[in-house]
């Protein structure tokens, strides 16, 4: 088990090529060509997931089918993101297209939260950089739409810039506080504020 560190930058989506030249004075490399991600998240009645991320308590976890429909022939990936005392951490798996549409249908069952179903798809197109020893990764076009509604919300104004490293020191000695803006933001749950419900 491998955790990480995670900070997050909201920034306007004006200011990109700002962030871009910052990255690439510091020998930023991309990592693999841009790509779509489709995400559906899992929750409980109750919506605890949400809470739980919104209150900070640990440990918690959020449940989610992830695809990449721009590739041919994407895998499907179900996995587990748990936050702990010791750190983060994921758990990811290939499932089958035919398990794909049973947990849409019937939902999954999690030993912490019980019975969860799909609440919320989310998509967006991420970039993958690589710089000195974390992962930069930079998400646009941001959509929320509520699971089998109608119901949407489209962030074009913003983007997402997100550090992963083992050492939290080497993200926090890197950016500058001039140009970042640190938030905590989950995407699932900022889907869940903006779709009102």
């Amino acid at each position: 088990m491998s955790f990480r560190f995670e900070e997050k930058f909201l920034i306007d989506i004006k200011n990109k090529n700002n962030l871009m030249k910052y990255l690439k004075n510091f020998n930023c490399k991309q990592l693999h060509p841009e790509r779509k991600i489709s995400s559906i998240y899992f929750d409980n009645f109750k919506k605890e997931m949400f809470s739980h991320s919104e209150d900070g308590l640990v440990p918690r976890k959020k449940l989610r089918i992830r695809k990449y429909p721009s590739q041919r022939n994407s895998k499907l990936f179900f996995e587990t993101k748990i936050n702990s005392v010791e750190g983060k951490y994921k758990i990811s798996k290939i499932i089958k297209n035919e398990d794909y549409i049973k947990f849409l249908k019937k939902g999954i069952f999690d030993k912490s939260y019980g019975a969860c179903g799909p609440q919320i798809e989310v998509s967006y197109n991420r970039e993958y950089y690589q710089l000195k020893n974390f992962r930069v990764t930079i998400d646009t076009d941001i959509k929320y739409k509520k699971f089998n509604s109608n119901i949407s919300f489209h962030n074009k104004d913003v983007l997402i810039c997100e550090f992963k490293s083992n050492d939290i020191k080497s993200i926090r000695n890197f950016y500058d506080s001039e140009i970042f803006t640190r938030v905590r933001i989950s995407k699932y749950c900022d889907a869940v504020e903006k779709l009102s419900y």
